[in-house]
């Protein structure tokens, strides 16, 4: 998560605004409408003394839906008293600008967060400021996979007018069964005019692993292939952890933490606190992801240092308005 300055990307302390936001607004001023028919609040932030440069917070959105409440011991069936809502934690690390956010189904996605912060940034000064959220790559590739991993599936998509097995594999061969499996499809598409074919491997239920003979076939596929249109292997690890790997690095870097959905935000709060002492849970890609791939713009946020003290809007044009003093 990055504040831009002018378009640029800068090393701006962002908790420094996330602390202004919430310690010097009312809770009111706190609740912005995002869209045209939803407000999001931000009711909760906590500092942590282990951890000076570590903010966790709730955004949370209010939900429209008529929601009832029951009981599994009788039929009274009643409207919940009060506004639906659906908070989504997150911390953030000051120190390499690193997001984490929690997955809700009706919770705070990227573009909703960039929305609610940036409606508290001056927009009448002769400086444009901007926070940005930056969603990071899935680096891990094959090598997560050891003779003890379980594969779980494997699927492969290949558009039929750039295949040519010369250069789908990088050993220049298709002595192997996969490549013959994917010539003999590539031949079917083309006589029957299918633009792409795709080839699933999948464990299910069944007892027995997939062979990792298929992963050492898996491995050697040239993965800049103009051909290879997706590339995902599911896998379980050791420790029961389900990986989803990607080897186009198309997806975002998700990290699961086993704790309840509807969990206190204390408990949250402790939860993360404690995998990240105990069981290093943030990756070392995740904190060294920007430092890592500088060819990618915001990561140039390094070499424009900004103190600039920002004066937050006090009022948000989007804020919540009580209506007939309710």
């Amino acid at each position: 998560m990055i504040l831009y300055k002018n378009d640029n990307p800068t090393s701006h302390n962002i908790c420094q605004i996330l602390d202004d936001i919430y310690n010097l607004h009312t809770p009111a001023q706190r609740t912005l409408q995002v869209d045209e028919q939803n407000f999001f609040s931000f009711p909760r932030l906590s500092t942590d003394d282990d951890r000076p440069q570590f903010r966790y917070f709730w955004i949370g959105k209010f939900l429209n839906e008529r929601i009832l409440e029951a009981n599994y011991a009788n039929d009274d069936i009643a409207e919940l008293d009060g506004n639906a809502y659906s908070p989504t934690f997150m911390a953030y690390e000051e120190a390499g600008h690193l997001l984490m956010m929690q997955n809700v189904m009706q919770g705070v996605n990227r573009r909703v967060l960039e929305k609610f912060l940036n409606g508290f940034l001056p927009k009448d000064s002769e400086d444009n400021y901007e926070i940005k959220v930056i969603q990071q790559k899935n680096s891990e590739g094959l090598e997560v996979i050891n003779p003890n991993t379980n594969i779980m599936s494997i699927n492969i998509a290949i558009k039929t007018e750039y295949y040519n097995h010369a250069d789908f594999f990088e050993d220049n061969t298709n002595d192997n069964a996969l490549a013959a499996l994917l010539n003999n499809l590539y031949r079917f598409s083309c006589d029957n005019d299918v633009p792409e074919f795709d080839l699933s491997f999948k464990k299910k239920n069944f007892r027995n692993n997939i062979r990792h003979t298929l992963i050492d076939m898996v491995r050697i596929i040239n993965t800049n292939s103009n051909a290879l249109s997706k590339a995902l292997v599911r896998v379980k690890l050791n420790n029961g952890d389900i990986k989803n790997i990607d080897l186009l690095g198309t997806l975002n870097l998700v990290k699961e933490l086993n704790v309840n959905q509807n969990a206190s935000f204390d408990l949250l709060k402790q939860t993360l606190k404690d995998n990240i002492t105990n069981n290093n849970w943030i990756p070392q890609t995740a904190i060294t992801y920007l430092a890592t791939h500088r060819d990618l713009g915001h990561a140039r946020f390094v070499d424009n240092q900004d103190d600039t003290e920002i004066e937050l809007v006090t009022e948000p044009e989007s804020m919540y308005r009580p209506i007939n003093n309710d």
